[in-house]
C-alpha cells in the first residue's frame, strides 16, 4: 500500500472520529477538513483545504478504503479500512493513531487509544502491533529504540516501506540543533543541568559534543574559535544549524537538491556528513547513520 500524506491523514481522521465521536459520524467534507487540521493529537499539524480533502477521499474510494453518501446538501464520508483489510477494531484504532501522530511506543499508544479501546497495559498493545506486523503485507514496523528512549517505537506502513526509520514519503529524520560556541564541553554541561540528558563526546575530535535528551530532541555543540555571541534582537545574527539523519547520503543529496537546497562549496567530511543551504540560505547537514 502506498497512500499519500493527505490520504493517510484523511483515513486516520475518519477512523478516529468513528471511534471517539460516533454520534457525529460519518463526516461531511467540512467536518473532515476540520478533523484533519486539528492542532491537538496531530503530528505533524497540517493545513489541508476542503478541495485537498475531497481529492484524498476520492482516491481512497478508488482504492476501496472509503465510501461517500449524499445526505442533505453535502456528501458524508466514512472509512471501510477494517472491511477492506479484515482488521479488528483494536487493530484499526491503533493503526489510526500511528497515522495521525507518527511513530510511537506501545505505552504512548495505550494512553492515546484509551478513550476508544482501554487497553489494560502496553503488553496488550504490543500484541496488536505484532499482529499487524505479522501479516503477509505488514501494516506496521518496529523501529527499535532511539536515543534516550526506553521503549521500541512503531510506525505504520500505509505510505510504503520505511527505510531505516525514515517516515514514509520523507527523505530524512530530524537529528538535532547544533549551536556554535567557544567551548562545547562547558556549554553542553550548562544545558545538561538545565534539561538533563547524557553528554556524548566525539570519538574523533574534541570540538563536537552532543547532549542526548530523553524524547530524542538532542542538542549539538560545535566549537568555533572565532565565535561572536549574538546581539539579540539586532546586530550579530544567531549561529545555529539543523542536522538530519539519512541512511544513504547520495540518494538524500539528490532529493534535497531537487527540493531546492544548494550543496555548500566547502564539504569538510563528505563521506560522513554533507552541508547544504536551504532556499533561504540557512545551513543544514545530512548525516549518514
Amino acid at each position: 500500500m502506498d497512500l499519500t500524506f493527505e490520504e493517510i491523514r484523511v483515513l486516520g481522521s475518519l477512523i478516529e472520529k468513528e471511534a471517539n465521536t460516533p454520534e457525529h459520524y460519518p463526516l461531511t467534507s467540512n467536518a473532515l477538513t476540520a478533523a484533519c487540521n486539528q492542532k491537538s493529537s496531530r503530528d505533524p499539524v497540517m493545513s489541508l483545504s476542503t478541495r485537498e480533502v475531497d481529492e484524498a477521499v476520492m482516491l481512497l474510494r478508488q482504492a476501496g478504503l472509503a465510501r461517500s453518501t449524499m445526505g442533505g446538501r453535502s456528501s458524508k464520508h466514512r472509512h471501510i479500512l477494517d472491511d477492506a483489510l479484515g482488521l479488528t477494531t483494536n487493530q484499526t484504532v491503533v493503526l489510526s493513531v500511528l497515522m495521525l501522530r507518527g511513530p510511537q511506543s506501545a505505552g504512548e499508544l495505550r494512553t492515546r487509544t484509551d478513550r476508544a479501546i482501554g487497553f489494560a497495559d502496553p503488553a496488550e498493545v504490543e500484541v496488536v502491533l505484532e499482529s499487524l506486523a505479522g501479516r503477509d503485507e505488514p501494516l506496521v514496523k518496529d523501529l527499535g529504540r532511539g536515543a534516550g528512549q526506553s521503549q521500541n517505537r512503531w510506525t505504520h506502513l500505509l505510505g510504503g516501506e520505511v527505510e531505516d526509520g525514515v517516515p514514509p514519503g520523507a527523505i530524512a529524520t530530524f537529528s538535532l540543533v547544533a549551536l556554535d560556541c567557544p567551548d562545547p564541553h562547558a556549554l553542553a554541561a550548562f544545558y545538561q543541568k538545565l534539561v538533563g540528558g547524557k553528554i556524548k563526546k566525539s570519538t574523533a575530535t574534541d570540538d563536537w559534543v552532543r547532549l542526548q535528551i530523553a524524547g530524542g530532541s538532542d542538542i549539538g555543540f560545535q566549537e568555533d574559535p572565532s565565535y561572536q555571541p549574538p546581539d539579540w534582537p539586532y546586530g550579530t545574527p544567531q549561529q545555529a544549524h539543523l542536522d538530519f539523519d539519512v541512511p544513504d547520503l547520495e540518494r538524500a543529496e539528490d532529493k534535497v537538491v531537487a527540493l531546492g537546497a544548494t550543496k555548500a562549496s566547502e564539504q569538510p567530511s563528505p563521506e560522513e556528513w554533507r552541508v547544504f543551504l536551504d532556499p533561504a540560505g540557512h545551513p543544514f547537514c545530512l548525516v549518514k547513520v
